[in-house]
C-alpha cells in the first residue's frame, strides 16, 4: 500500500518538504547574489548625484530608458531598495520627469510580476 500511495499522489510529504526547503534556499541564495553583484553597484552608482546627472545627460533618451529599466529591476527584485533610485530621479530629471519615469518603471515591473503570478495561479 505504501508503494501505491506514493506514486498515485506524486511526491510524499517528506519529499515535498525537501523540495520546498531546496526551492526556498535557492531563492534566497539567488536573491543574495543579485543584491551583492547587481543591487549594491547600482546603488553606489546613483549615490553620486552629480555623476549620475552627467551620465543621464550624456545618454539622452537612452539614459531615461536605462533608468526606467533600473526601477523595473528594483521592483522585480524586491530586495533592492527603491528610495535611492527615486531620490536620484528627482535630482537627475527634476520633479515631474523623475516622478513619471519612476511611475513608469514601477508600473512595468508590477505588470510583469502580476502577469507571472496570474499565469501560475490561474493556469493557461
Amino acid at each position: 500500500m505504501g508503494y501505491k500511495k506514493r506514486f498515485e499522489g506524486g511526491l510524499t510529504p517528506k519529499q515535498k518538504k525537501l523540495w520546498s526547503a531546496l526551492a526556498i534556499g535557492a531563492f534566497l541564495g539567488l536573491s543574495l547574489l543579485l543584491l551583492i553583484f547587481v543591487g549594491r553597484p547600482m546603488i553606489r552608482f546613483i549615490q553620486n548625484p552629480a555623476g549620475f546627472r552627467l551620465w543621464v545627460d550624456s545618454h539622452g533618451l537612452w539614459g531615461r530608458v536605462a533608468f526606467v529599466g533600473m526601477v523595473f529591476f528594483q521592483v522585480v527584485i524586491a530586495i533592492i531598495p527603491g528610495e535611492p533610485l527615486e531620490i536620484a530621479a528627482g535630482y537627475a530629471f527634476g520633479f515631474w520627469e523623475g516622478t513619471l519615469l519612476c511611475l513608469l518603471g514601477i508600473f512595468l515591473g508590477g505588470l510583469r510580476c502580476s502577469c507571472l503570478c496570474g499565469i501560475g495561479a490561474y493556469g493557461p
